[in-house]
């Protein structure tokens, strides 16, 4: 007897979450399998967060159970409705039957990618409608072979001064109920920012826009049959942390079924005034709060390991070279320990559900989540998994992707790691090898009595994943040179500068530990240090009173309690 899904429905607020978000379906679709002669191989139920449909000339669609919302002018080229469900020459053909005023909008160039992968998917539906010397086709491939290999865009692109919005390099097709705008706030206006909590409040109290929102909820959770539950993730730093605020309390209240909720924060906020940064830190934390109550486990997460103010100190690692000034590299990191970390919430045999990781990170009010990672989990030539850690000696394992929080390790009550991508667990040590590591015949089995001698008094649950995070285009090229395509270590030369690393070896632990303390300390510091009254104008004069300001800051000094004390399970 097969496996049953269980769906999962995901919401994504604000510019920077999708900006995670779109490397996050990128990498989705990545990791579909497509040869029949492969399927053995399949480690991901991708029905979990995809849907089937057809459109409306009876082709079979795949698209995500998903309902993105952004701001007006943050698309682009991407039209709010998708293309999959309107016929081919629909728009042209519109009879207009009264005079008519056009108004001409800003045109947008589609970057090199996106007009390879407009030319690959008219190759598929019209062959002959690709002129056969065009230049920047590739070379066809002689004698048989599938449409991929007879056209398909180059691997490699440079798109680092391209990339101006999360649409710009959208691999998948969305349904026409995904897209969500807000019509009254422009993305990136510089006359009327989206920078408040309470705008988002507002925002969500507008009748049309919360019908509309509520209503596309209700068609993906109708079509589920055993819906598992919500992944939310959301800007917290500006007005969508008020819309998700709003719409995390009425999902709770419809909907009895677990939520996991990430607050995701940009690594660099460019030029800001105090009094711009001291507004993101009073969005952040009443999004926090909101979120915390919410939600059944809350995960911050951000490059920036100094969050609050003027960030400047980032995620390290040997064998990344990223700009942190970029939302296309740090997003794309954060996809990546992301998709890895909730490996098993989508694995074939149905290991673990957002119910299950609720009741291992979550506890006596202790929602909120750290996740730890080391991005990518590269080996050497000849090296075994047993060898890696064994070598690491004192060197953490992984570093955080919370921000203000360490790499915690004898203070981890429970966590859930991952390991995807790494097959060899051989060692070519003979001396001082424990015993327990000598008849491992599996990753999770070495990582499991790895992190029993790390983590002694911890409850770590592990799963292990043949499937390396595929990193192929239109992935940023944030890799070292001393890395292969198969993100695993060069032996001797540096890769070719015209070449991309197509997968690496991810490892990822989702932890619920006391450092989580210190965050929380951190921002409250920050918060108390603002005199309100300043902010009374925008903060205490729409939706939230002095009162209800202060008891904010009250749930925070207890969440910090609570992960202060001394007992942790």
């Amino acid at each position: 007897m097969g496996s049953q899904t269980k769906e999962i429905v995901t919401l994504q607020l604000g510019h920077y979450s999708n900006f995670v978000g779109c490397h996050w379906w990128n990498l989705q679709e990545a990791s579909f399998i497509y040869d029949a002669k492969e399927k053995h191989k399949k480690e991901i139920d991708n029905d979990v967060l995809f849907r089937e449909g057809a459109n409306l000339l009876g082709e079979i669609t795949y698209t995500p159970r998903l309902i993105s919302v952004d701001l007006k002018g943050s698309l682009n080229t991407l039209k709010k409705e998708g293309v999959l469900y309107t016929l081919p020459g629909e728009e042209e053909n519109i009879n207009w039957q009264n005079d008519i005023t056009l108004h001409k909008s800003e045109q947008f160039v589609k970057n090199e990618f996106l007009r390879d992968l407009e030319k690959e998917e008219a190759y598929y539906h019209e062959p002959e409608s690709i002129d056969e010397d065009d230049e920047d086709k590739e070379m066809k491939v002689e004698g048989p072979a599938e449409k991929s290999q007879v056209f398909g865009p180059k691997s490699l692109y440079n798109l680092d001064d391209d990339i101006k919005v999360w649409s710009d390099f959208l691999k998948i097709h969305l349904h026409p109920k995904t897209l969500n705008i807000v019509e009254n706030f422009t993305h990136e206006s510089e006359f009327s920012p989206f920078d408040v909590y309470n705008y988002g409040l507002s925002v969500y109290k507008d009748r049309g826009f919360h019908n509309q929102l509520e209503d596309r909820i209700h068609v993906f959770v109708e079509e589920c049959d055993h819906l598992q539950g919500f992944q939310i993730m959301s800007d917290v730093h500006n007005g969508f942390g008020g819309i998700t605020g709003s719409l995390l309390e009425e999902i709770c209240d419809q909907y009895e079924r677990p939520i996991f909720t990430i607050g995701a924060m940009p690594t660099v906020y460019g030029d800001t005034t105090a009094v711009q940064d001291n507004c993101r830190m009073i969005n952040t934390m009443l999004s926090y709060i909101s979120m915390v109550e919410q939600s059944s486990i809350m995960l911050p997460l951000s490059c920036a390991m100094n969050q609050w103010r003027k960030p400047s100190n980032y995620l390290q690692s040997p064998n990344l070279q990223y700009n942190a000034n970029l939302s296309y590299h740090t997003s794309a990191v954060l996809a990546a320990c992301l998709d890895t970390a909730t490996l098993p919430l989508r694995s074939d045999t149905n290991c673990l559900d957002l119910y299950d990781l609720s009741h291992v990170l979550a506890f006596s009010g202790r929602k909120v989540a750290n996740l730890q990672a080391t991005f990518p989990f590269s080996l050497s030539p000849g090296e075994g998994l047993i060898d890696k850690l064994l070598r690491l000696g004192d060197n953490p394992l992984w570093y955080s992707l919370t921000p203000c929080s360490g790499s915690a390790t004898g203070d981890v009550a429970s966590q859930s790691v991952v390991l995807r991508g790494i097959t060899n667990i051989k060692t070519s040590m003979t001396q001082n090898l424990p015993t327990s590591l000598k008849n491992c015949k599996s990753a999770d089995e070495v990582l499991q009595i790895y992190l029993q001698d790390l983590y002694p008094a911890t409850n770590s649950m592990v799963n292990a994943y043949n499937t390396a995070c595929k990193t192929s285009k239109p992935y940023p090229h944030i890799f070292h040179p001393n890395l292969k395509t198969d993100g695993l270590i060069h032996d001797n030369f540096p890769r070719p500068i015209n070449q991309g690393v197509d997968s690496v070896p991810v490892l990822t632990s989702l932890q619920s530990n006391s450092s989580t303390a210190d965050m929380l300390s951190s921002l409250r510091d920050e918060v108390k240090r603002i005199n309100i009254h300043k902010f009374a104008h925008i903060f205490l004069e729409t939706h939230i009173d002095l009162d209800e300001y202060n008891e904010v800051i009250e749930k925070l000094e207890n969440l910090i309690t609570n992960y202060s004390s001394s007992e942790v399970m």
